[in-house]
Order: structure tokens, then C-alpha cells, then sequence
């Protein structure tokens, strides 16, 4: 799932990939595994929402995606929505979100 959502490969490809390693994986069930993966997520995306929210400034982009058509065999525009808050306000003090800038690993 990793592969679908940073290299944005497809899931025919993904099972294609599966394949040649000798795993059968259907495209039914990597969607399924995308669509469980997005329910298990929604609560840090409305954490990452809120604290967006408390901010003065809000920045949005929608960048453009071709989306699968089903029935008609071609893609369609979508978007995707990204957004950020200004990073020139201070940062809110909340411990749970502060990582440090390089984790130190367990040897």
C-alpha cells in the first residue's frame, strides 16, 4: 500500500508487481486493503483537520488526476486536496505531535 500511495502506482500494477514475485493478489483485494487503510487513517487526518483549523491562514491546492471511468474504459479529471497552514505563526505546544528532527533508532 505504500507503493500505491507514494509512487502513485496503480493496482493493476501492484498486482502485476505481486506476480512476477509469485503472490496472487486480485485488484479487489488491494482495493479493499486501500479502502480499510483510508477508515483506520480518518482519525489522524480529522487530528491533522483540527489543528489546520486553529491556525489564522489556511492554503489549499487541487491539483488535477486522471480517475478511472468504470463502464467507460477511459480516465476523467479528479482532484486532490491539499492543505497547510502558515509556518510563520508559532506552533501549537501540543507533545503528541512533536517528533524530534532525527529519532534516535534502538541499536
Amino acid at each position: 500500500m505504500v507503493k500505491h500511495q507514494t509512487a502513485l502506482f496503480r493496482l493493476y500494477r501492484l498486482e502485476q508487481i505481486a506476480a512476477r514475485s509469485g503472490v496472487i493478489l486480485s485488484r479487489s483485494t488491494l482495493a479493499d486493503w486501500v479502502g480499510r487503510l483510508g477508515v483506520a487513517l480518518e482519525p489522524l487526518a480529522e487530528r491533522l483537520a483540527w489543528h489546520l483549523r486553529q491556525r489564522d491562514s489556511l492554503h489549499a491546492d487541487e491539483p488535477p488526476v486522471s480517475q478511472l471511468d468504470p463502464g467507460n474504459g477511459k480516465t476523467k479529471k479528479a482532484y486532490l486536496w491539499a492543505y497547510r497552514s502558515n509556518d510563520l505563526q508559532p506552533r501549537p505546544q501540543d507533545p503528541r505531535l512533536q517528533l524530534p528532527s532525527r529519532p534516535e533508532w534502538p541499536a
